[in-house]
């Protein structure tokens, strides 16, 4: 029976695609506490950061344990395009069921609260700031443009997380399948 490496690896991202799909879950777990705790702000900066390595290491053990032998960086970017998008769809589901059944409101008016801080006030105030938040929210007003992302759909913010992560897999997976494939780690 002849092995087929696209099924192969697309097994083998689909398994580790829930671990790193995990991984970005807890970032973005991070990031929904950033708004109260300066900890969860230092822990969703180390899980993005981190995200690469995290993909490179499970990059390195789908080689190790495919029985192909040392892969080329073409079937190594291939298997990172697809961890990406696994961990993407894992990713996607828990900012839907997030925002449809758990935020209740919470996220928005952290983020709207944020800007109220003095220290932010003052940044905001200054004229050039001023105007380049004019342009930016079209005249309408932050809390007019946050309230219009409230009022957004949770799937359209799922799909968000899926485009999102799946064009920075496609960009990151180049470099990490590289390293992989030629860095050399001994036991």
């Amino acid at each position: 029976m002849e092995r087929n490496f696209f099924r192969l690896a697309s097994a083998g991202a689909m398994r580790q695609g829930l671990y790193f799909g995990l991984w970005w879950v807890a970032g973005f777990a991070c990031v929904i506490g950033s708004f109260s705790s300066s900890l969860a702000a230092l822990l969703a900066f180390f899980f993005f950061f981190a995200a690469p390595i995290a993909g490179g290491v499970l990059m390195a053990r789908f080689q190790r344990d495919s029985g192909w032998g040392r892969l080329s960086v073409g079937q190594l970017y291939l298997y990172g395009v697809m961890l990406y998008f696994y961990a993407s769809v894992w990713l996607a589901v828990a900012v839907y069921v997030y925002f449809a059944f758990i935020d209740d409101g919470f996220f928005f008016s952290s983020y709207l609260a944020y800007f109220e801080r003095p220290e932010v006030e003052a940044l905001l105030s200054s004229p050039g700031m001023q105007a380049q938040l004019e342009q930016m929210t079209g005249g309408v007003g932050l809390e007019a443009l946050v309230g219009e992302l409230a009022a957004t759909s949770p799937a359209v913010f799922a799909a968000s997380a899926i485009n999102s992560n799946l064009l920075a897999g496609l960009f990151l997976a180049l470099p990490t399948a590289w390293v992989v494939r030629y860095i050399r780690v001994t036991k």
